[in-house]
C-alpha cells in the first residue's frame, strides 16, 4: 500500500454557491496554508464538509475552478481523483501530481461524491444536480452517465467486488445501480426522512449501511431492499460509516462528536469514543482491533477498540479504500 502522510485531511469545508470566476487561475498549484485550512468555517453547511489531504489541495486548488468539493484515492495509492463546485472531476497521478485526465462531460454542478471502483478501473462522481456518471480510468472517457435522485445526490459508494454502486441523496432514498451498464438495480425507498451523507456496504457485499441528517443509521439487505437493523441515533448528523474487517461490528461517526461502534447481529453499541470535534471519517485497522476518528479540524484519534483506551503513539499509518470505504492498517503500533 502507498503511504499516504499526512494521514488525516486538512477541511477544505464547503457552503454556498459558487463563487464567479469567469478566468480559470493558473495552471501552478498555489502554496497552501495548511494552518488556515485546518481551521475550517464558523458553521458547517448544511451537509457534511468535505476533507482533503492537504497534498491533494495543493495540488489540484490551482488546477479547478472555484473550492474543491470532494477526492477519492485509488485502492493501490497510485491516482487520486478531485471534484470541485467548477463540475469537473480530473484524475493525477499521485507520485508526479501529473493531471492525466480532465473527464469529459462531468457534470454542470459542484461535484459532491467520487468513488473508484475497487480495481481501480473506473471512476464514479455524483453532483448537486444528481446527476452521475462513470469514467473509464486508462482513457478518461465516460462510460455512462445517470440520472441519479429527485434532490441533491451526496454520496457514492462501490460493491467490494465492483459490480454494484450505491448512491444516496437529499430525497431520503437509497439506489442501486449496475456498474457496468448503469442500470437500475434497487431503490430503498422513504430509507431516512432527511438526506443521506454516508453509506458503506459490508464486506460480504450482502448489505448496506446509510447514515443521514437526522441521525440514524440503517442496515439494509440489498437482495430484498429489506430493513435489517436500525441502530440507536446520533444526537446529530451521521458524517461517515465503516464496516469492521470480519463484518461483526459497525462504525459511525457524527457531527455530535462522537464516534460509535455497534454489533450488527444485536444493535448493541460497544463503544462510544469522543472526539471534541464533529466526525467526519471513521476507519478500522486492518485486525478490527483499533479506531480511527477524524475530526472537522484535520485531525484525529486512534482507539484501542478491544482494551477501550485513548492510543497516543504510533506511525506509519497508512489509508486505503476498499469498496467505497476507508481502511487503515498501523504497522508500528503494537
Amino acid at each position: 500500500m502507498n503511504r499516504l502522510l499526512p494521514l488525516l485531511a486538512a477541511l477544505v469545508a464547503c457552503s454556498g454557491p459558487p463563487p464567479v470566476e469567469p478566468t480559470p487561475a493558473p495552471p501552478t498549484p498555489p502554496v497552501v496554508d495548511a494552518s488556515n485550512l485546518q481551521r475550517g468555517p464558523a458553521e458547517l453547511p448544511a451537509g457534511p464538509p468535505k476533507t482533503l489531504l492537504p497534498g491533494i489541495t495543493a495540488l489540484a486548488q490551482g488546477r479547478h475552478i472555484g473550492a474543491i468539493t470532494s477526492y477519492a484515492v485509488s485502492a493501490d495509492g497510485k491516482l487520486l481523483a478531485t471534484g470541485a463546485w467548477d463540475g469537473t472531476v480530473r484524475l493525477w497521478e499521485a507520485g508526479s501530481g501529473e493531471l492525466l485526465h480532465v473527464l469529459p462531460d462531468s457534470m454542470t454542478e459542484d461535484i459532491e461524491g467520487i468513488a473508484f471502483s475497487p480495481d481501480g478501473t473506473a471512476v464514479a462522481a455524483v453532483s448537486r444536480n444528481s446527476n452521475g456518471g462513470v469514467w473509464d480510468v486508462a482513457t478518461g472517457e465516460r462510460k455512462f452517465e445517470l440520472r441519479l435522485h429527485e434532490d441533491s445526490c451526496e454520496s457514492v459508494v462501490w460493491s467490494p467486488d465492483g459490480t454494484l454502486l450505491a448512491t444516496g441523496a437529499w430525497d431520503g432514498t437509497v439506489r442501486l445501480w449496475d456498474a457496468a451498464t448503469g442500470a437500475k438495480a434497487l431503490v430503498i425507498e422513504d430509507a431516512h426522512t432527511e438526506g443521506i451523507f454516508a453509506l458503506a456496504f459490508s464486506p460480504a457485499g450482502t448489505h448496506i449501511a446509510s447514515g443521514a441528517q437526522e441521525g440514524t443509521t440503517k442496515l439494509w439487505d440489498i437482495g430484498t431492499g429489506v430493513l435489517s437493523r436500525e441502530f440507536p441515533p446520533h444526537d446529530a448528523s451521521v458524517y461517515s460509516i465503516a464496516f469492521s474487517p470480519d463484518g461483526t461490528r459497525l462504525a459511525t461517526g457524527s457531527r455530535d462528536g462522537s464516534a460509535r461502534i455497534h454489533l450488527i447481529e444485536t444493535g448493541e453499541r460497544t463503544g462510544e469514543y469522543l472526539l471534541g470535534e464533529h466526525v467526519l471519517a471513521v476507519a478500522f485497522s486492518d485486525d478490527g482491533e483499533l479506531l480511527l476518528a477524524a475530526g472537522w479540524d484535520g485531525r484525529g484519534k486512534l482507539w484501542d477498540t478491544v482494551a477501550g483506551g485513548l492510543l497516543t503513539h504510533g506511525s506509519g499509518w497508512q489509508l486505503h479504500p476498499v469498496g467505497g470505504a476507508l481502511r487503515v492498517a498501523f504497522p508500528e503500533i503494537r
